[in-house]
């Protein structure tokens, strides 16, 4: 009989050792000769069982249906050597059948003499694919095991890189990380598009795809942690990982919050026209859709700005009066600055309570003592041959990365007074004259201020404005606004002690702080548009 032989490995470590391609040549030349059989053409693989789009397996059946070689036989070592997929392998059989090509197997060789011979043909079939299901299963549970001890297990994240210098692939952030460290900061912000922060950075040096940055913004890995995907009955979890993070959790929480509420629309600047800077956020009275603005000219040559509805078209009004209007609008959301005091002073209670945030201060430098003790008594038992060197070096990453999150929490505490100052002081009176900072604003941070302020549409119904949501900061000052007007300017030391008894709740979250943080950025840009 005239045969083929092949031989196939799937990595190139099995070519140099293991069941390698010249130790099943070997065994199938030596197979052939005790049978007589008569070798005409010898193809190999080294690619994976689990389909046959294999350069070396579609050379021969291009050879065998083009009819360039006519073998009787094509003989493997073993049916796993052929295909792992007991579906493809039924199909191939077949087709290779249907050019009078029979397979045969040197190990585990079932000849259809009988009815019953099929059902163990099947089995030795289907066990190959089964052994590489449960090789697949195990795999991928010996990885999820490697992402719940806090190790990162495919290719390194951008802003990251792998230091192999202990033994173990430890992620450490690389010069990218300077990049997302201030991609997160102006993202959490509100104040800025991620396309606008893309192209900053990309001039910056920073190459970096749209999806890439909003995948970026998502990922917990840049928190010093690990995502798991859900799998089988295992929920999705995030674990804490053993590497060092380039943001804090506290900016991660902003950012996703930002993220989820879509607080400031992406805008094509194509569209900004100076005399339309609330197209985008109007909606129509009428029929509810997003209204849009043009010009039109009249008989006598002039040119008119209209905002109008394109779906319904029963409403328009003009543009310069309806932008006058709003500006009065936001004349009316002016808070009294005995108000503002009153705040800033609750404000303060709470971001200088010493009380707590010494015990706080002293609970991490308790927990931070310990934690290097702990790493001299591994570092101890190392050099005196009590724990081996992968022991070592997990305990001193977990110790090493434990330590940099105290230091981190410690600083935090220290710097509190700076971000009071910084975002408070400043944030918070531009509540009294956000009219005039819009006013002087180039239109492109005029739609950001809206954004920030409205995070629901606008409705204009020709004389008046009405929204469906306000900003929460501002609505909880402004509701409060009446019940405060008798209070007395005082210090605002004056007001610490009297905090807990003032007619209004303050919920000090995210939220609050976010909001404050863009006011307090937006200050220098409408300065320096308004220059």
């Amino acid at each position: 009989m005239n045969v083929v032989i092949y031989t196939r490995v799937s990595t190139d470590e099995q070519k140099e050792k293991g069941f390698s391609l010249s130790e099943q040549e070997s065994r199938l030349r030596k197979y052939c000769r005790d049978k007589g059989y008569k070798i005409i053409r010898h193809f190999e693989d080294d690619h994976s069982a689990k389909d046959f789009n294999r350069p070396g397996f579609n050379k021969m059946l291009t050879c065998i249906e083009g009819k360039t070689i006519k073998p009787d036989l094509l003989i493997c070592v073993r049916v796993d050597r052929f295909s792992r997929n007991a579906f493809e392998t039924m199909k191939m059989v077949q087709r290779l059948n249907r050019h009078k090509v029979e397979v045969e197997y040197v190990e585990g060789f079932i000849k259809n003499d009988m009815p019953e011979d099929l059902l163990i043909e099947m089995i030795s079939i289907v066990l190959p694919q089964i052994e590489n299901e449960r090789r697949g299963i195990n795999t991928k549970r010996g990885l999820r095991e490697a992402q719940r001890n806090g190790r990162w297990i495919t290719k390194a994240p951008k802003g990251y890189k792998f230091d192999r210098s202990s033994g173990t692939s430890l992620l450490v952030p690389n010069n990218d990380a300077i990049f997302i460290k201030e991609a997160y900061a102006k993202y959490a912000t509100g104040a800025y598009a991620k396309e606008e922060i893309r192209k900053e950075l990309n001039k910056a040096g920073f190459k970096c795809s749209k999806q890439h940055l909003c995948n970026i913004l998502k990922n917990p890995v840049y928190t010093g942690k690990i995502r798991i995907k859900a799998w089988k009955n295992e929920p999705e979890v995030i674990v804490d990982g053993i590497h060092e993070g380039i943001v804090s959790e506290e900016i991660f929480e902003i950012v996703q919050e930002v993220n989820k509420r879509r607080r400031i629309q992406p805008y094509n600047k194509k569209t900004i026209q100076d005399e339309f800077p609330l197209r985008g956020y109007l909606i129509c009275n009428n029929c509810g859709r997003n209204m849009t603005g043009s010009g039109s000219r009249s008989r006598n040559r002039n040119k008119y700005y209209y905002y109008h509805c394109n779906y319904c078209g029963n409403l328009r009004f003009r543009a310069d009066r309806s932008n006058k209007k709003f500006l009065e609008y936001l004349r009316t959301l002016n808070v009294k600055s005995e108000v503002l005091e009153l705040y800033m002073a609750v404000l303060r209670d709470v971001f200088t309570l010493k009380e707590g945030r010494n015990n706080k201060v002293r609970l991490f430098e308790d927990q931070l003592a310990e934690a290097k003790s702990m790493m001299e008594q591994v570092e101890d038992k190392f050099f005196s041959n009590q724990i081996d060197l992968d022991t070592y070096h997990n305990a001193k990453d977990r110790y090493k990365k434990n330590i940099y999150e105290l230091e981190e929490k410690i600083q935090n505490l220290y710097t509190v007074r700076s971000d009071y100052d910084k975002y408070i002081s400043d944030g918070l009176p531009l509540l009294q004259n956000i009219d005039e900072y819009f006013e002087k604003a180039s239109t492109t941070t005029k739609q950001r201020i809206i954004g920030s302020i409205f995070p629901g549409k606008l409705i204009f119904n020709g004389n008046n404005y009405r929204t469906a949501r306000m900003n929460e900061v501002l609505s909880l000052i402004l509701s409060n606004d009446k019940a405060l007007q008798g209070v007395e300017a005082k210090k605002a030391d004056n007001f610490v002690d009297q905090s807990s008894k003032a007619p209004l709740k303050i919920q000090l979250s995210n939220q609050f702080y976010h909001d404050l943080r863009l006011l307090y950025d937006l200050k220098p840009y409408i300065e320096s548009m308004a220059i």
